[in-house]
């Protein structure tokens, strides 16, 4: 089973470095599996919500519609997706199930997507604690397919910038999101490459962008070529040039 840890440690010394000597409290769960994936024949699925920590948590779960505009994510309250329970408490080392119901219609012709949110309610400080309290977030997909087999068809641009960086930019023309994972950006057939990890999604009729470090030398008219991979399996794509 696939889970999204929280790094609790990390969140804790960052925490820590913004508030000097202060101490900090975090929590630390992981939901599995990582996304949800619901059509007309599958309205209901399941999340499962483990405590790793020491101490019980209190978890809120809200589900939102999610688009992306101008390069950025965008989340509005979502009635029509379910949430049972919204609000509960978990024991340490203890789990809870979380089920996630469509109560619409499943869009005729494009995927649609939302994502719901884990959010830790922070508790009431004991009188002898003196510090800062983490509550931890994490945001999971949930795409509703159509009746109809859609993809994703994107298209890949990368534009020079006066400090030297690049900006690769994906466009998503299709209609089905794409998950990138992780690419190789080649300056040149043969030349220097450039790695770029994470991962970030492409919703349908959305454009993302990656800021990318050039090699040192990197040729600024040298073409451009993509390798990595995705949800979808491996990518390999030319790299559009513009504004050079």
């Amino acid at each position: 089973m696939t889970t999204i840890k929280t790094c609790a440690l990390a969140a804790a010394t960052l925490a820590a470095a913004l508030a000097g000597t202060t101490p900090t409290a975090a929590s630390s769960f992981s939901v599995a599996p990582i996304r949800v994936e619901l059509d007309k024949s599958h309205r209901t699925g399941v999340l499962t919500l483990h405590n790793e920590g020491d101490t019980a948590v209190v978890v809120q779960v809200t589900a939102v519609s999610w688009k992306q505009e101008n390069g950025e994510e965008h989340f509005e309250e979502a009635h029509e997706v379910l949430v049972t329970p919204p609000v509960f408490e978990v024991a340490s080392k203890g789990e809870q199930i979380v089920r996630i119901a469509l109560k619409r219609d499943a869009d005729p012709t494009m995927e649609l997507a939302y994502r719901v949110f884990f959010e830790e309610v922070p508790q009431a400080r004991t009188p002898t604690f003196n510090g800062l309290n983490v509550a931890l977030r994490i945001g999971l997909p949930i795409f509703i397919a159509p009746p109809v087999a859609v993809s994703p068809d994107v298209s890949w641009e990368a534009e020079w910038q006066p400090d030297g960086g690049v900006t690769l930019s994906a466009t998503n023309r299709g209609r089905e999101h794409l998950q990138v994972t992780g690419f190789d950006l080649e300056f040149g057939a043969g030349g220097p490459v450039v790695h770029v990890g994470g991962s970030k999604y492409v919703l349908p009729g959305s454009r993302m962008s990656w800021s990318v470090s050039p090699p040192t030398g990197a040729d600024r008219s040298a073409a451009l070529h993509l390798t990595g991979t995705g949800d979808h399996g491996a990518i390999d794509a030319a790299v559009a040039l513009t504004g050079h």
